[in-house]
């Protein structure tokens, strides 16, 4: 037991106030995360009804971990209101001996990593290829196999507008212009942000049913519930597994809440 680094609350960052409502946005902004860009995709493979079962299994297993996360901090001595702010680090280096410590945090450091580059490259690639549709192009920087000039990308059957180069696209720049002032903002300061995103993706992917279902290409005879694929139902844990993580961001959400936002209950109906 090497102790957690115990913070009075308010020592560090803001006042507890964010509510039951905020927490549930933010929970939900969490668990939106770069696998719902691909979840037609695994319909078709797998069946709308096999994606549905085990996004009811990996919620059910999130519920688990976050009770035990909610509850392990709670035993931490002094902190069974949650009264002092204790992070992941804390968390795991109160419970777990050093070499499961360093193995708990590379993997804690690996997952935020992972998660944030497929955040930034799925962004990056709608403002490309936004921008190719309503400008003709998208702009970047090609490196290689020319080393660094202006391009204009514009192909359209590739993962990107720029074909097989290797391009610092213009857009990540604006995507870090946009992300790095809001980094600085302390979480609570950022429920505002979580309220509006978790919003307009629903109303966005309303939009997108909407048009789908209104287009000739789109199956009349409905998707198959389940389909016999012995590689779909691999790719549907280890994809869908990737978006319902959110027991590493409980830590931080838990010491921001507000004294009278039941935990548990936020974490259910963000699931």
């Amino acid at each position: 037991n090497l102790g957690p680094p115990l913070d009075p609350a308010g020592a560090i960052g803001g006042g507890k106030t964010i509510g039951f409502c905020g927490s549930v946005m933010l929970l939900a902004n969490n668990l939106a995360g770069p696998a719902v860009s691909v979840m037609p995709q695994l319909v078709e493979n797998a069946g709308w009804l096999a994606l549905t079962l085990v996004m009811i299994v990996l919620a059910a297993f999130s519920w688990g971990c976050a009770v035990v996360v909610l509850g392990a901090m709670r035993r931490i001595p002094g902190n069974a209101d949650l009264e002092v702010r204790v992070e992941f680090s804390g968390l795991a280096r109160h419970y777990l001996t050093w070499p499961l410590y360093v193995v708990a945090m590379a993997s804690y450091f690996g997952y935020l990593v992972l998660q944030l580059m497929a955040y930034l490259i799925q962004t990056a690639q709608v403002l490309d290829y936004s921008a190719a549709r309503v400008l003709g192009c998208a702009y970047g920087l090609e490196v290689q196999p020319r080393f660094v000039r202006a391009v204009c990308g514009a192909a359209m059957d590739s993962s990107t507008p720029f074909g097989d180069a290797f391009v610092l696209p213009l857009s990540l720049f604006v995507v870090g212009l946009v992300c790095v002032p809001l980094a600085g903002l302390n979480l609570e300061d950022n429920i505002l942000l979580q309220w509006f995103a978790t919003v307009g993706l629903a109303v966005l992917c309303g939009i997108w049913i909407f048009v789908l279902a209104s287009t000739p290409e789109f199956p009349s005879a409905g998707v198959s519930p389940m389909t016999s694929s012995g590689v779909a139902w691999p790719q549907l844990f280890g994809v869908l597994m990737f978006n319902f993580g959110i027991v590493v961001s409980l830590p931080s959400w838990a010491n921001e809440a507000a004294a009278g936002v039941r935990l548990g209950r936020a974490v259910v109906w963000a699931l």
